[in-house]
């Protein structure tokens, strides 16, 4: 197994795409099985002609991206700049198979007696093939990346699923997913992996606690009417008079809440929490108003972000999976484009990071409109979040047909 990740900046997009191909035939030695395309905004006049200038030079890979607001490769993070990069891969002993999602009619049904078969069956999966891990870029404007991720981790209890949102456009359509010798601008396109391959996928949201955490007595949908024997407003109110200045205007203006994804868990540590976005306290009722559902009897913490937050969550994340293990064959950066300059003040900062702890993998990747990862025992879609994937091949014996592209892959329709 071997993999290269490259960047260009180049003003045209051919030349870019000529220079990173001849960059990874030099790197790989060897014709990629997988590519791995993303790509700024500022070359969408020519998004088609790019991804089919692609696919002519490696014709026989899996070629899936998407676009983005900034792109990552051979570690470099380049933001709201012209950029292309790829990521590519010669896979001995791991079977690929790409596939898009339509923006309509794919499963997700909750009655479905069988959500695995009827998945199988829409992403034409051969029948020998037993997906371990999956990569996914949805579209940003279709509201459907949570439910997607909720089906598949339905129909695919045990697979690792992770990705991220394409971003680069504020509006609809404007976005572009890529696959093969194509861009499409709506659904959702991916790439299965089984075989000698693993992947180790962090998540860092990037926040601290500020208060205990607080057990919902009463709540609605996305409303928590009570937090133990308080009124939200009354809790929030103690909170914030127990801090330190700095953490008050945290609180005023970069204030969030992690909501325990496994009700069961007893003990709660930082790093656990699902974190969502709160809207407001309803000024009539005094409900403090969620983006996301809750229960009675969930527990929750409220939570702040700045960079140093930032930084602390991502480093302890990574020092952990780098603790008795060797340098990754690559890593995958998945980032929001919250993230970057904007949070940290200068450029690289998660790349960087990733490099420190991790070693000089060959790093590539692109900012996203919202990150897929793991939390406890399930796969959500994220904000503000970083999610890294640790890719290392497995010692396994393959099967002489089991290398590079699924040779039953058909485009999808």
């Amino acid at each position: 197994m071997r993999w290269s990740a490259a960047l260009s900046e180049a003003q045209d997009y051919a030349e870019a795409v000529d220079a990173l191909a001849e960059r990874m035939r030099e790197t790989l030695g060897a014709v990629p099985d997988l590519v791995l395309l993303f790509a700024s905004p500022h070359h969408a006049a020519a998004w088609n002609d790019l991804v089919r200038r692609v696919h002519t030079a490696f014709p026989s890979a899996s070629i899936v991206g998407c676009s983005g607001g900034g792109v990552i490769g051979d570690a470099f993070e380049v933001e709201h700049r012209r950029a292309v990069a790829m990521v590519g891969a010669t896979l001995p002993g791991v079977r690929l198979h790409a596939f898009a999602i339509a923006p309509t009619s794919w499963p997700d049904d909750d009655d479905d007696p069988d959500p695995t078969a009827s998945w199988r069956e829409h992403l034409e999966l051969p029948g020998d093939f037993d997906p371990a891990a999956m990569l996914l870029f949805p579209e940003p404007f279709g509201g459907q990346a949570e439910r997607l991720v909720e089906a598949l981790e339905r129909a695919f209890p045990a697979m690792t699923l992770f990705g991220g949102v394409a971003s680069g456009a504020p509006f609809p359509g404007g976005s572009a997913l890529f696959l093969d010798g194509r861009a499409l601008p709506l659904g959702a396109v991916g790439v299965a992996f089984s075989g000698a391959i693993s992947f180790d996928v962090i998540v860092s949201q990037g926040c601290r606690a500020v208060g205990p955490p607080m057990l919902v007595t009463k709540a609605d949908g996305t409303e928590i009417f009570a937090l133990g024997d308080q009124a939200p407003r009354d809790a929030l109110r103690s909170i914030y008079d127990s801090l330190g200045e700095a953490d008050q205007q945290l609180f005023r203006k970069s204030l969030f809440i992690g909501v325990e994804p496994e009700p069961e868990r007893v003990q709660h540590q930082a790093g656990h929490w699902l974190v969502r976005n709160i809207r407001g306290i309803d000024a009539d009722s005094g409900a403090l108003a969620l983006a996301a559902r809750i229960e009675p009897w969930q527990v929750v913490q409220f939570l702040v972000r700045d960079a140093h937050a930032a930084e602390a969550d991502l480093r302890e994340r990574l020092q952990a999976a780098s603790a008795e293990a060797d340098v990754p064959d690559a890593i995958l950066l998945l980032t929001c484009m919250g993230r970057g300059v904007g949070l940290f003040g200068s450029p690289n900062h998660d790349a960087d990071l990733c490099v420190e702890q991790l070693g000089r993998a060959p790093l590539g990747g692109v900012f996203c409109n919202g990150e897929i990862g793991p939390v406890g025992d399930r796969t959500f879609v994220h904000g503000y979040t970083t999610v890294v994937a640790i890719i290392r091949g497995q010692r396994a014996e393959p099967a002489p047909e089991a290398s590079g592209r699924d040779p039953q892959s058909a485009p999808p329709k």
